[in-house]
């Protein structure tokens, strides 16, 4: 990939798909946003926001892929949090489970395993550190390290975005997150 190639994906990123583009459009001729819901991955289709959207009296639903630069920017950029308490944890779980996957991917099981129990154990509360088992006496791999680190800043970005991007209070943002960790734990 060429340097215009990477400035074409880079703009393609930031523009969002078609669905991302109806919705832009929709808000643009005065549709309201009523709430949005966290619709996880089933049946074939990524996870995806959905939005209850109203105009003049006539409610309306679009879905629009979730994770997607442009629409995450949308919700961060007007504040908007989901419909409920459950549609952020499964929002944040989904993030935390890509995460691993990729370390998955790039460093192995054993490694992210690793890096979620440490993780867990320095930055988890209550429902997550239940499931942890007690840290080795060797210590973490230097793969296992590597994978730590990556966790932590997403553990750290999920925390960050609740708080101060969708304007939950500090504690609630954290208990958001540790339930989703420990959710991710227990699904393995």
């Amino acid at each position: 990939m060429g340097f215009t190639e990477y400035l074409d994906q880079v703009k393609a990123e930031a523009e969002g798909d078609a669905f991302f583009r109806l919705l832009k459009s929709q808000l643009a001729a005065g549709h309201r946003v009523q709430k949005v819901s966290f619709v996880p991955a089933e049946g074939g289709h990524p996870p995806r926001y959905r939005f209850l959207l109203a105009r003049m009296g006539t409610l309306s639903t679009l879905d629009v892929p979730a994770g997607q630069e442009a629409i995450e920017h949308l919700l961060a950029e007007t504040h908007q949090q989901l419909a409920s308490r459950d549609d952020e944890v499964q929002r944040c779980q989904v993030r935390l489970k890509q995460e691993t996957e990729a370390l998955t991917r790039l460093l192995g099981r054993d490694a992210t395993r690793e890096a979620v129990a440490s993780v867990t154990r320095e930055l988890g509360g209550p429902q997550s550190l239940r499931l942890t088992l007690p840290a080795s006496r060797t210590g973490l791999s230097p793969a296992a390290r590597l994978a730590a680190e990556r966790l932590r800043r997403e553990f750290d970005q999920n925390v960050r975005n609740l708080y101060i991007e969708r304007g939950y209070p500090l504690a609630e943002a954290g208990h958001i997150v540790d339930e989703a960790l420990a959710r991710l734990i227990e699904a393995g």
